[in-house]
Parts: structure tokens; C-alpha cells; sequence
């Protein structure tokens, strides 16, 4: 089974079993590389998709501890600069993306996450009609980070907040 398919089957391979017996769970750590999700060209994203569909601890944990071993992994060198992520945490956020379990605001926490990880000097500024503070300390997980934006949901939305100057000193 290639590790997309796995991706895909994991909570259906935990409903028969599969991941009760400890070999198993060896053999899944041992495909769930980083290198291996590079090679099958697996996005990050696709992990968090799985983490939130499974309902296995072991798999939860160990798809979380990969994703932050890949966003570690990852060469930021070519991101030069200090970055501001600002997603949208207004109400319109949590409306599903057609038939998936997928909402905007879990697509916004998977890029912020990802991104205020893996760049060194970042800072993720939620808004919707205000600037929200991301109290999630950076050494937390990708999974931590991904939680807040998706769940800090409510509002309206002024898209000139993020970049309104007068917010600078806010952050």
C-alpha cells in the first residue's frame, strides 16, 4: 500500500484492529518518514487531514510527531525576512468546503501553523474585525497551532485590520 492510500485508510485499518498489535504500530513508524512523505511527495497539510480524521491515539500522536519533524526538516533558508501570517478568523471561517469535512479556518491554522513553525522570525495575527492575540507559544506543535486558528472562529470581517498601521504596536 503506498503511504497516500495509508494516509487515507489508517482510521479504517484502526477499526479492524491493525494498530492494537505493537509490530504494526513498528511498521507504520518506519513508513511514516520524513523522507519517505518527500519521496511519495506528500504535502504536510495532507497529515493534519489524517491526525483529524483518525481516532487512534498512537496514530494521532505519531502523525503529529511527524509533521513537526517535517516542518523541522524543511530548508526555510530560501525565506528570508520577517513574516506576519494573518489569517481570518472571522465567523464566515467555519462554513464546510463542499462536501469535505475541510472549513476555511482549518485551512488558514494549516498554512499558519506550518508556516509560523517553520520561519524563524514570524508572528501569526489572527483578525476578524479586530487583531487577535496568538497566545500559542512558538516551541508548541504544528497540531497547537493549527487548533487555534481553526477554532478562534467569530465576528465580522474588516480586512484592513491586519495591515492598519496603527495595530504595529499591538503585536
Amino acid at each position: 500500500m503506498g503511504i497516500m492510500a495509508l494516509l487515507k485508510y489508517l482510521n479504517k485499518l484502526d477499526r479492524m484492529g491493525v494498530w492494537d498489535d505493537p509490530n504494526m504500530q513498528s511498521w507504520l513508524k518506519e513508513r511514516f518518514t520524513v523522507d519517505a512523505l518527500k519521496k511519495a511527495k506528500i504535502f504536510p497539510f495532507r497529515l493534519y487531514i489524517a491526525y483529524k480524521n483518525v481516532s487512534n491515539q498512537f496514530v494521532s500522536n505519531l502523525l503529529a510527531d511527524v509533521l513537526d519533524e517535517y516542518v523541522q526538516k524543511y530548508d526555510w533558508n530560501k525565506w528570508n525576512g520577517s513574516f506576519v501570517i494573518a489569517p481570518d478568523v472571522s465567523g464566515s471561517m467555519v462554513q464546510k468546503v463542499g462536501s469535505s469535512n475541510l472549513t476555511p479556518a482549518t485551512i488558514a491554522g494549516m498554512f499558519s501553523g506550518i508556516l509560523y513553525k517553520g520561519t524563524p522570525d514570524s508572528q501569526i495575527i489572527p483578525w476578524n474585525t479586530e487583531i487577535h492575540l496568538h497566545k500559542v507559544p512558538k516551541r508548541d506543535s504544528v497540531i497547537s497551532h493549527i487548533k487555534a486558528i481553526e477554532t478562534a472562529n467569530g465576528g465580522g470581517t474588516y480586512m484592513e485590520v491586519p495591515v492598519n498601521l496603527d495595530f504595529v504596536h499591538l503585536v
